[in-house]
């Protein structure tokens, strides 16, 4: 019915525009399925809608302004995606919108960023200059001499299905990257890349982390520790062979306070927005997860991560108004929210458009009218082993 066994022309999805896939209409869809799914769990003393027109607004959380949680697993890369806090922004005006990190998604999951250009160094004809020399080769083995040289301030790349110069293939090239790290601050690192088809990244001249997988990007990382001033030899070689092509340079510093942060954040607010949950990279297919609460991509628990259920508590003990927001993609236990929160909303991986349906949703544009399509258990004591295969008693 694809016509995968036949000849382009005679294919009839061959002949649409890739431009279709992210056309106007399109992006319509992606919003109102965003709506459509939202689920209020909750809205004691009809605090929603909230009033777009008082005071400022605090947006606390994880999954505030994280794309890749948006997406869940099997997903797209699309161009525009909105975050929840970038809606929030959109809807009522950045200078009312106060954003907070808040915690983690759980106890050693790092919050990646990209090491910024301050952090990275190279030398350029004896001089030491911000950022690090590119040397892009026409092959995925990085072989021969690099077409193409230059110094990038910093290695954050999404090249989509295309590459860095139209006369690469775009499914065979590479690029390395060379310099040195030097820290501001010193401590204990998460030090890694992120990217599709595959990445090798050196540290002081020793082989860090290796990744390939034609069919998704993904971070990989090891920590290490560091002293601010000094400078630390890295290498990073990506190559793409298959897919999209992308490749990022990435950190995360240990030990920050990102409570305190959001504690500030919060008092300076009239009404608090914690967008909390899980993440595509907890729960998942396979994964290689070391966290509390998670196996390899499944859940033991059933509740938030207890870093998540505490900041949810310590935000509610200020006492303003505070609307809980859920992105996850199986069913969360939120007892305690259930009982103190006095509005919830279940709004999922929403996809491209999920920041902007969130906000009309929160501010009244949207009336949420979603249902919930898995029973929300208070606990794994009303279920039975994962691994016992008959039905009785069980839901959808």
């Amino acid at each position: 019915k694809l016509g995968m066994f036949d000849p382009l022309e005679m294919v009839p999805f061959a002949a649409i525009p890739y431009e279709i896939v992210d056309c106007p209409a399109h992006r319509r869809i992606a919003l109102e399925t965003a709506r459509a799914s939202m689920v209020l769990l909750k809205n004691e003393g009809s605090l929603l809608p909230l009033d777009r027109n008082a005071g400022t607004v605090a947006v606390i959380g994880p999954n505030a302004d994280d794309v890749e949680v948006l997406l869940g697993n099997y997903n797209g890369i699309p161009v525009d995606p909105v975050t929840p806090v970038r809606g929030i922004r959109e809807k009522i005006g950045a200078s009312r919108v106060h954003y907070a990190f808040g915690c983690e998604w759980a106890a050693n999951l790092p919050n990646f960023e990209t090491i910024p250009s301050s952090a990275l160094r190279t030398t350029v004809n004896g001089v030491k200059t911000p950022g690090l020399l590119g040397e892009y080769f026409d092959n995925a083995e990085l072989s021969g001499t690099p077409k193409m040289t230059r110094v990038d301030s910093a290695v954050d790349f999404v090249w989509w299905d295309s590459a860095p110069s139209k006369e690469f293939d775009p499914d065979n090239f590479g690029v390395r990257w060379s310099g040195e790290i030097v820290p501001a601050v010193s401590g204990r690192y998460a030090v890694g890349a992120y990217g599709q088809t595959g990445y090798r990244l050196y540290f002081e001249d020793r082989l860090l982390i290796r990744y390939e997988n034609p069919h998704e990007p993904r971070t990989e990382y090891e920590y290490v520790d560091l002293v601010a001033g000094k400078a630390y030899p890295v290498r990073l070689e990506y190559y793409e062979r298959e897919g999209e092509s992308s490749a990022k340079l990435v950190w995360s510093l240990s030990g920050r306070d990102y409570k305190r942060e959001a504690l500030e954040t919060a008092k300076k607010a009239d009404t608090v927005i914690l967008v909390m949950g899980l993440s595509p990279r907890l729960e998942g297919e396979e994964m290689k997860v070391k966290v509390d609460g998670f196996s390899g991509g499944d859940r033991i628990r059933i509740d938030l991560p207890d870093v998540q259920e505490d900041l949810i508590e310590s935000v509610a003990a200020l006492g303003k108004p505070t609307v809980l927001v859920l992105l996850n993609g199986s069913a969360v236990a939120v007892n305690w929210a259930a009982r103190h929160i006095p509005a919830i909303v279940e709004a999922w991986y929403p996809g491209q458009a999920a920041g902007t349906a969130l906000a009309d949703i929160l501010f009244g544009d949207y009336n949420p009218a979603g249902r919930l399509p898995v029973t929300f258990y208070t606990s794994p004591d009303q279920l039975p082993p994962f691994n016992e295969y008959a039905m009785k008693g069980r839901t959808y």
